[in-house]
C-alpha cells in the first residue's frame, strides 16, 4: 500500500473513531472480513486519539461469529428468519455475555469496508430485534455513500482491491501476498497510521 492510501485509510480510521467518540458510544463491535485489520487500526487510532478521554468495551468476534453475521444470510427486504436471530443470541449468550447486559447502552458495529451497506443493515436489524435500543454502524471505507444512519469514515473506490489482497492472504486464497506477508502489511500499515 503506498503512502496515499494509507493516508485515506488512516483518515477513515481517524473518522470512525472521531464519530463513535464525539456520539459517545460506550462500545464497539469489530468485525469484517479481516477483524485482526479493523481491530488493529481502530485501537491505534483510538488509543492516539482519544487515551484517557473515555474508555471504551470491545467486542471482537472470531471468525465464526463473522461468518454467522455476514455470511448466507436469509433476506428479504427487511424480514431475517428468527432462526438467523437465535443462532446470533446463542453466539452472543457463550462470547459476549456482557454485551448481552448492555442492549440500552450506545454502541457502534465497525467494520473495515462496506460497498453498498446491505451486510451493515441486516447486521443493525438483527441486532435491533433482540432488542438492542442504541445500535449503529460504521465502517473506515465505501466505495460510494452508503444509508444515511450508517457513518462512512471515507469514500474511496480504489482501496477496496488492496483490502481485499490482504484479506485473500491471510486466510490462504490466491492472493498477491501469503499469509506472512499479509501480517507485515498489516502491521506496516498499523504503524504508519
Amino acid at each position: 500500500m503506498d503512502r496515499s492510501e494509507i493516508d485515506i485509510l488512516s483518515h477513515g480510521v481517524s473518522s470512525v473513531a472521531r464519530y463513535v467518540h464525539d456520539n459517545g458510544y460506550e462500545g464497539v463491535l469489530i468485525s469484517g472480513r479481516s477483524t485482526i485489520m479493523s481491530e488493529q487500526w481502530f485501537r491505534k487510532v483510538w488509543a492516539r486519539e482519544y487515551k484517557g478521554k473515555n474508555s471504551l468495551e470491545y467486542f471482537i468476534f472470531d471468525p465464526k461469529g463473522n461468518a454467522l453475521l455476514h455470511k448466507d444470510l436469509t433476506y428479504t427486504g427487511h424480514v431475517i428468519g428468527g432462526e438467523r436471530e437465535t443462532r446470533v443470541l446463542v453466539y452472543l449468550e457463550e462470547n459476549f455475555p456482557k454485551l448481552l447486559k448492555m442492549k440500552d447502552k450506545k454502541l457502534c458495529y465497525v467494520t473495515e469496508y462496506s460497498s453498498r451497506a446491505k451486510k451493515i443493515t441486516r447486521i443493525k436489524y438483527i441486532f435491533e430485534r433482540l432488542g438492542f435500543t442504541n445500535f449503529s454502524a460504521a465502517c473506515f471505507i465505501s466505495e460510494a455513500e452508503i444509508a444515511d444512519d450508517i457513518h462512512v469514515g471515507v469514500v474511496d473506490a480504489n482501496i477496496k482491491g488492496v483490502l481485499y489482497e490482504i484479506y485473500r492472504g491471510l486466510v490462504g486464497e490466491p492472493s498477491i501476498f501469503d499469509a506472512r506477508q499479509a501480517l507485515r502489511e498489516i502491521d506496516a500499515i498499523t504503524s504508519k497510521i
